[in-house]
């Protein structure tokens, strides 16, 4: 890069000597890498006109494709050595989606830069050896005594002897620089746990940055309440007491005295976002169309979130104020492209210039990524190169050294917390045990993470259907997936359901005694299996091809393949008809509807197109199908319809606590039953179809009922009922 006039340039307190490339804060010499130095440089001389990223890029990068990555950690390394904030710049002004602009006034020095002593006929400036990253570590000056006597031997002498001091010098600050590093990067290798709660019932966990305060929701069994402890107490105070409503989220505000949730009231189709004093209050609406928790930034004045428009297929990275004033859509992504909204959030960077997301696809091999979004621009760089099946909770470390978070590398291996390193993205797990770990959280220094361990625990039983309440246990199973859906007799009396081995879903088939277990397929992911009415293929869901599909085989698990053509929405909870070669299913997740299949055809039909009709189940006649239906209020009932058009001919009511959103018929065709869940006790209710009053035929005291289904002679029944146990616990770790 060319230097104009003299070279040296005065901003601020600093000085620039551009052409022995020295950069000076009054008489302290600070070090600079040659790329920030070139930007620096640029800045000085761009006299306060804007300069898009692709100018900068080209002016320092010459003939060098580079990721824009690049340019974003460089202008943070010259932020960092100006001490100028993003946020309240006084020299590097960020121009959203524009580029930057140099703010502070420029002159050129006309009196000299102080000088560095050096070692004759080296031809070597001391900026040459910098240690990459170290902007920050002092070099130590170097004072050279006068020469007595300018003689060719004591030049000889004296170059020796400086060049003695300079390498010691050298490994001197390399060791100060990899001390330094050392003291930033987290050690994993020991780590404390401790458990917070001991009653099983955690939902989400989240702890202030200060790490005085905890906060995590209690599952009531359909009701969910928001509790608050000190950090070094064992006591809970509710701050929203038990309602029925399904948190999605919680944050602690940067200032310790804020919750931000996201909850799903009761019978509601969208989330909205609150905001409630950390000890107690009236809760706050913040915004609604949001799906996801949030993260602020740096300087607590915005959050980003995630939002979905399943109808349009896009899903959004939003920020706003934190009063959900001033919106603004920093990333698109459209089907089959996706942000993943599990329980987790966005995470916003330390330095305010980027937020990590989870980027998904349903296109065929391709898992969850972590991705970067410049705040700026918009634009996108995957922060590692590594996929998972699923990534939640993301979380950047105080330094911006790297990100934590909790992921599974595939869908049968329980979720762990992992480490990815920035700028480089070197993954890693910090932890690797048979624990299923949901969610991460930071306090501010990043010393302690807080998480919900998880463990379920499930048993499939088989009884007759004069006496539900006496089954006998065919098997049981612990993991991740264990109160997934699956279970369906074949007509011979055959028992077809999902089993999970090894945490690895898959269909299994018994006899009707629950005797002879046989695994019939051996890809990870197959669940809520369902029986044609000949008996001869067997139906089910998959994500072998990275979204739920429907797959078939035959009887016997072989010849499997896909049930339907390509599609950009996943294919869930199929249901077949007894009498006729016809299965139902639910097409998408939010605004999902019911599809009709035919299994000698393949042609589809939709038979709801009302925004939210799920879980479809086919009556024993095979005419009419039942399912859940959120109406226009927002309210969820039981509905009736042809299997023909779709026409809804009943609607039956149902109480806050049916949160399972599971239904079957009876054999005899006369009543639709389906789980009732209060005080993480669940039974089974009936209702008839001429209108009768509901009646629950189970009384069970313990556990939940994940799903069931009768035979279709009647005479059997078979149910899944489990536990979930789930615990906060944090985790210390050295730094």
């Amino acid at each position: 890069m060319s230097v104009s006039g003299n070279g040296l340039y005065k901003f601020g307190e600093f000085r620039l000597d551009a052409v022995e490339k020295l950069l000076w804060s009054d008489d302290r010499r600070i070090p600079l890498t040659p790329k920030v130095f070139e930007m620096l440089q640029v800045f000085l001389e761009s006299d306060g006109k804007l300069i898009s990223k692709e100018d900068l890029m080209n002016k320092i990068w010459v003939n060098n494709f580079v990721e824009e990555s690049n340019l974003t950690f460089t202008i943070r390394r010259l932020r960092k050595i100006l001490n100028d904030d993003a946020h309240q710049p006084k020299f590097i002004e960020t121009v959203p989606r524009r580029g930057y602009r140099f703010i502070a006034e420029v002159s050129r020095a006309a009196e000299a830069v102080p000088q560095f002593p050096e070692a004759e006929n080296t031809g070597e400036k001391f900026d040459s050896f910098a240690a990459p990253a170290a902007d920050s570590v002092a070099v130590p000056e170097i004072d050279v005594p006068p020469t007595v006597e300018d003689s060719a031997p004591n030049r000889k002498y004296i170059a020796f002897g400086l060049t003695v001091f300079l390498l010691i010098t050298f490994l001197a600050s390399g060791a100060i620089y990899r001390e330094a590093v050392q003291t930033i990067a987290p050690d994993f290798s020991r780590m404390e746990f401790s458990r917070i709660t001991n009653d099983g019932r955690a939902v989400l966990a989240a702890i202030s940055p200060d790490g005085k305060y905890i906060v995590h929701v209690r599952d009531g069994g359909g009701t969910q309440s928001l509790l608050v402890r000190q950090a070094e107490e064992t006591k809970d105070i509710a701050v929203v007491e038990p309602q029925f409503i399904q948190y999605w989220g919680i944050t602690v505000a940067p200032d310790n005295q804020r919750i931000f949730y996201t909850a799903w009231e009761a019978n509601k189709s969208d989330a909205v976002l609150y905001q409630v004093p950390i000890l107690g209050g009236t809760p706050r609406k913040v915004l609604e169309m949001i799906d996801s928790a949030v993260s602020f930034s740096p300087d607590g004045k915005k959050i980003a979130y995630l939002r979905t428009r399943n109808s349009a297929g896009i899903s959004e990275l939003v920020t706003a104020k934190t009063d959900g004033t001033e919106i603004d859509v920093l990333a698109t992504r459209r089907s089959p492209e996706t942000f993943d909204v599990s329980h987790g959030s966005p995470a916003w960077s330390p330095d305010g210039e980027s937020i990590a997301a989870v980027g998904a696809s349903t296109t065929l091999g391709v898992k969850s990524r972590l991705i970067a979004f410049d705040v700026g621009s918009g634009g996108q760089k995957n922060l590692t190169e590594q996929n998972w099946v699923n990534i939640e909770q993301v979380e950047w470390l105080r330094d911006q050294s790297g990100l934590l978070m909790n992921a599974g590398e595939n869908s049968f291996q329980w979720r762990q917390i992992w480490h990815v390193s920035f700028p480089d993205g070197e993954a890693r797990k910090i932890t690797n045990d048979l624990n299923d770990y949901a969610g991460v959280r930071l306090t501010a220094d990043s010393k302690k993470i807080l998480t919900v361990q998880q463990e379920q625990i499930t048993h499939h039983w088989i009884t007759p259907d004069s006496d539900l309440m006496n089954g006998r246990p065919i098997l049981s199973e612990a993991g991740k997936n264990a109160e997934t859906e699956g279970v369906a007799w074949s007509p011979e009396g055959s028992l077809i359901l999902r089993f999970s081995q090894n945490n690895q879903d898959s269909i299994w088939r018994t006899d009707a005694d629950g005797g002879n277990p046989k695994q019939l397929t051996f890809d990870s992911n197959d669940i809520e299996p369902t029986v044609s009415a000949d008996g001869e293929t067997i139906i089910f869901s998959s994500k072998q091809t990275g979204i739920y599909r429907l797959w078939r085989t035959d009887k016997n698990g072989e010849n499997r393949r896909l049930l339907t053509d390509e599609a950009s929405e996943a294919e869930t909870f199929a249901n077949c008809s007894p009498v006729a070669p016809v299965c139902v299913y639910q097409r998408g997740w939010k605004n999902a509807d019911v599809y009709r299949i035919s299994l000698t055809t393949g042609e589809k039909t939709s038979l709801t197109d009302r925004g939210q009709q799920i879980r479809p189940a086919i009556s024993p006649d095979g005419k009419q199908f039942a399912f859940y239906s959120l109406g226009e209020n927002d309210v969820w009932s039981l509905a009736i319809a042809s299997i023909e058009d779709g026409a809804i001919s009943k609607q039956f009511p149902i109480a806050e606590t049916v949160v399972a959103r599971y239904v079957r018929w009876t054999p005899d065709g006369e009543n639709i039953a389906y789980i009732d869940t209060q005080n993480k006790v669940s039974n089974i209710v009936l209702q008839p179809l001429n209108g009768g009053e509901p009646r629950r035929i189970t009384d069970f005291k313990a556990e939940e009922i994940f799903y069931f289904d009768w035979s279709r002679d009647g005479r059997r029944f078979a149910v899944t009922r489990g536990t979930l146990i789930n615990n906060v616990v944090a985790i210390s770790y050295a730094k």
